[in-house]
């Protein structure tokens, strides 16, 4: 029943895309993404160098490549599938974002199972998890966002309808906890389990090594006290032994890492833009309410489970204090939180005597948390129905995209706006001078220097000597860049394609 509700829920996932592609309107078509375009398209950026049968990534938003490096491989493995299969970028990514949704609900199940002994708790954890978030969506009527409604990774549904590497790295954390927290520790198939967990977490989201080895350690030292009072034989050995090979799994990737952070400027550079702040506490409070409230019960009421009380309100505190530790990805830090408190909220509601009241709460509770998710899917839809820029494209759009694809030069530099530059790496194999607020070294510098040529540049002579020094070979012109000023220089080089009011034109002749 559990892998029935996993597939299902994974698959009514796919429901919000169908469903945005009949919302387009007339004239264009849905761009491919309703949760965090700009992120959704650097990843068929990530997964077209993979199309394209490199092992080696490039800064595909980067005037300057770079030498190639082994990052993300995950999504250069999707480029090399969809490359062996045949298929589309977008098909393949979806699929392996549905997979390991799947995967992911499976190893929530099987953790909670782990920790939760009573059938009907962990179902209704369970359920939590599965389609379950905050009450974010009592802060609408003030304009006050929750954490539920904005960050992904609070939350496994959302994780899920994210992206394919949420739901992997969280079922990496929950096994990695299964095998050094669980009832069996130093077991071979655990040992094995978390050698794989700590590899595959490293490669697919490394940050998540840090939150991991923490709420690990600290579980160890919680399980060694309870022991130790209740003159038990002990398992730290076994634990650290498990632990060891976690981080025996993770070790190469994650020294390889920090090496390239270390050696690489350009990845430096890059790296130093991703600044992913934590919002105020009060959101965070919003976001996980019904969970903390029925934790809270668990923690005061719960005698009957105190070893599994205390060993999951450890993992929650830890990773809790990690939201508003001195790093630079705060908020990212919170993926795979929900789990655990969803396990101590059905353990305070098993506290609750068994009556109609604990019906009545469990119902509520249930359907609380629901409506957030509803919102956040609303929203994407809205976006396309608005014909929004980031969530559709025109057919002429389309069109010069499809262009490029087809005749592009590899590695070729391209001028564009700010939506199109995040968009032309996922078509073709060509960089920009500009695409992604972290992802472009020195973004906000590149920005500028693109609106001011497409703004404030008035005719040809002024722009040609800027786009050949920094080696601009194409000029994408559509209706954001026309948008930008009045400059018209673009029309004046000669023109590669035009596809209604979208023109490609090259700055260099071939």
């Amino acid at each position: 029943m559990a892998a029935g509700l996993a597939v299902g829920v994974a698959l009514a996932l796919l429901v919000p895309v169908w469903i945005a592609s009949l919302l387009a309107p007339a004239g264009t078509t849905f761009a491919g993404f309703l949760l965090n375009p700009i992120d959704g398209f650097s990843y068929l950026a990530k997964m077209r160098q993979g199309l394209d049968g490199s092992w080696s990534f490039r800064l595909p938003y980067a005037p300057e490549p770079g030498a190639g490096a082994f990052l993300f491989p995950y999504y250069l493995l999707l480029g090399h599938l969809a490359r062996l299969l045949g298929a589309d970028l977008l098909v393949i990514l979806y699929a392996a974002r549905t997979l390991a949704a799947i995967v992911m609900f499976l190893a929530i199940y099987r953790f909670l199972e782990e920790f939760i002994a009573d059938r009907a708790a962990r179902w209704f954890a369970y359920a939590l998890c599965l389609v379950g978030a905050g009450w974010g969506w009592l802060g609408i009527p003030f304009e006050f966002v929750a954490s539920d409604l904005s960050i992904p990774e609070t939350t496994p549904f959302l994780s899920a309808y994210a992206n394919a590497h949420f739901p992997l790295a969280t079922a990496c954390l929950l096994i990695a906890g299964m095998g050094v927290l669980g009832e069996q520790p130093g077991r071979p198939r655990w040992i094995v389990a978390s050698l794989v967990a700590g590899a595959v977490l490293t490669l697919v989201l490394p940050f998540v090594l840090l939150p991991a080895v923490a709420v690990l350690l600290i579980g160890i030292l919680v399980i060694a006290v309870q022991e130790r009072r209740a003159g038990a034989a002990s398992s730290v050995l076994r634990r650290l032994l498990s632990l060891g090979v976690f981080l025996a799994g993770s070790a190469p990737w994650a020294i390889y890492d920090v090496w390239l952070l270390w050696t690489r400027p350009d990845l430096a550079a890059w790296n130093a833009q991703n600044q992913t702040p934590s919002p105020a506490l009060g959101a965070y409070s919003l976001g996980f309410a019904p969970l903390l409230l029925l934790s809270a019960i668990a923690v005061v009421a719960n005698r009957e489970q105190r070893r599994v009380v205390y060993l999951l309100l450890a993992w929650v505190l830890v990773q809790s204090a990690l939201l508003y530790s001195p790093l630079a990805l705060q908020r990212r830090l919170s993926l795979g939180l929900f789990v655990p408190l969803a396990a101590l909220a059905a353990l305070g509601l098993a506290a609750i005597p068994r009556t109609r009241w604990r019906r009545i709460l469990t119902i509520l509770a249930l359907a609380s948390a629901i409506p957030s998710n509803l919102i956040v899917i609303a929203a994407g839809l809205g976006g396309v129905a608005r014909a929004e820029p980031l969530m559709v494209q025109s057919a002429n759009e389309s069109c010069a995209l499809a262009w490029l694809a087809e005749n592009a030069d590899p590695g070729s530099l391209v001028l564009a706006g700010e939506t199109a530059g995040n968009r032309i790496p996922a078509f073709a194999n060509v960089r920009v001078v500009y695409g992604h607020p972290f992802e472009t070294p020195h973004a906000s510098e590149e920005l500028a220097q693109v609106e001011r040529l497409f703004a404030a540049t008035s005719d040809l002579a002024l722009a040609l000597p800027v786009l050949e020094s920094r080696g601009v070979d194409l000029v994408y012109y559509g209706p954001e860049e026309r948008a930008l000023g009045p400059a018209s220089w673009p029309e004046e080089l000669p023109a590669a394609c035009t596809c209604g009011r979208v023109i490609i034109a090259r700055v260099r002749t071939p």
